[in-house]
C-alpha cells in the first residue's frame, strides 16, 4: 500500500517542482516535503473512502438479495432505516416513529420517498 501512495506524490512533486527548480534555495527539500505531505493526503483520503463503504455481503447470498442492498444503501439514512423498519422487521408507523424520533406523518413521507426511490435504483 505504502509503495502504491508514494508513486503518485513523487511525480505530483516533481511536476509541481519542475518550473520553480532554479528559484528555490533547496529544492531537495521542498520535493521531499512535497512527497511527504502528498503521500499523507492519499492515505487520509484512503482511510475516510474504506471508513465510508458498506458492510460486504456473505458470499452465499442471491444476487437479488445483492441487489435490493445496493439499491437501499443509495437512499438517505433516515429513508433507509424507515424502509427496513417497516418492511423487513414489520413495524406500524408509531413504532418506527418513536425509534426514529419523529412523527408517524414524517414515517409515512419516509417510506413513500424510500420506496419510489428504491424502484426507480430497481427499475421494476
Amino acid at each position: 500500500a505504502v509503495r502504491f501512495v508514494q508513486e503518485p506524490a513523487v511525480e505530483a512533486a516533481f511536476v509541481a517542482m519542475a518550473p520553480k527548480w532554479n528559484t528555490v534555495a533547496a529544492p531537495g527539500g521542498y520535493v521531499r516535503t512535497s512527497v511527504v505531505n502528498g503521500a499523507r493526503g492519499q492515505l487520509r483520503r484512503w482511510g475516510i473512502e474504506t471508513k465510508c463503504l458498506p458492510d460486504p455481503l456473505p458470499p452465499a447470498v442471491p444476487d437479488t438479495s445483492v441487489e435490493l442492498h445496493d439499491a437501499l444503501q443509495t437512499l438517505p439514512e433516515r429513508q433507509r432505516v424507515a424502509v427496513v423498519l417497516r418492511y423487513f422487521v414489520d413495524l406500524d408507523d408509531d413504532a418506527i416513529a418513536e425509534h426514529l424520533e419523529c412523527q408517524p406523518a414524517t414515517v409515512r413521507s419516509l417510506v413513500h420517498r424510500g420506496v419510489k426511490a428504491l424502484q426507480k435504483e430497481i427499475e421494476l
